[in-house]
């Protein structure tokens, strides 16, 4: 699960994460070790291609077209209920993507898939409900199996900016029920993608997010050509006494 404050760049910065898993960045800070196909959800479809465009125009991304609408499929946003989300599974039989191992052996790797965000994929009459939101879950879980599903939140208005108190707006079954939650949190200027709960270890339990922009020239409904400056961010892993020297710097 991934949550973070409305506006603070939760898509710019998982775009660009999931589009590294796919093996479409290059030079980016970590590199994923199984490449897989990405199902992107999202409620804003044409947000997501003007930071994939950003990406392409600022060199993070090769401009090939065909490899990109491959492993990196955006799908627009319908809430739909928990029962209609347990069929995705069955039509993503196609989309395991094939890596070699060290043996010359192949091992089949299933998608993942990201729902940005669940307000608007998943139709669940209370997101308050923990026993509602614990049952989706299971059920998600169950019916996607080895696929990995991410699921993307706002944190809790008390939290906003305070990474020591962040938590997934609404029933706590949504990190509770989750193998790992991260946090995008805003300290002193400055944004870190947090680690929360966690059943694994990890190298780092947070990364400093770095902005990035380029100039995306695009045709609006006027059929005028317009240039905007589209941001994203690229996260790199920063321990406790760099975090306190980069707020400082900021500062």
């Amino acid at each position: 699960a991934v949550a973070g404050e409305r506006g603070l760049g939760k898509t710019s910065v998982l775009i660009p994460m999931m589009m590294a898993v796919a093996g479409l960045v290059e030079n980016y800070p970590f590199t994923a070790s199984i490449r897989r196909r990405v199902f992107y959800v999202t409620e804003d479809v044409s947000q997501a291609r003007r930071i994939v465009a950003a990406l392409i125009q600022s060199g993070w991304v090769k401009p090939d077209e065909n490899n990109i609408q491959k492993m990196f499929v955006l799908c627009p946003a319908s809430r739909i209920s928990i029962e209609e989300a347990t069929y995705f599974p069955k039509m993503l039989v196609g989309a395991y993507e094939k890596n070699e191992c060290v043996d010359g052996s192949i091992y089949k790797a299933p998608p993942v898939v990201v729902l940005d965000t669940v307000n608007a994929t998943l139709d669940l009459e209370n997101i308050n409900d923990n026993s509602a939101v614990s049952k989706a879950i299971s059920s998600l879980r169950q019916a996607f199996g080895a696929i990995p599903l991410i699921t993307v939140g706002h944190v809790a208005k008390a939290a906003r900016g305070d990474a020591q108190r962040a938590s997934f707006k609404g029933a706590g079954a949504w990190e509770d029920d989750t193998q790992q939650t991260l946090y995008l949190v805003s300290e002193a200027s400055q944004r870190y993608l947090v680690a929360g709960k966690s059943r694994f270890v990890a190298d780092y339990s947070e990364f400093e997010i770095e902005s990035h922009s380029a100039d995306v020239t695009a045709i609006d409904k006027l059929k005028r050509e317009v240039t905007t400056k589209v941001f994203f961010g690229i996260p790199a892993g920063i321990s406790k006494l760099e975090k306190e020297q980069a707020q400082r710097e900021a500062k």
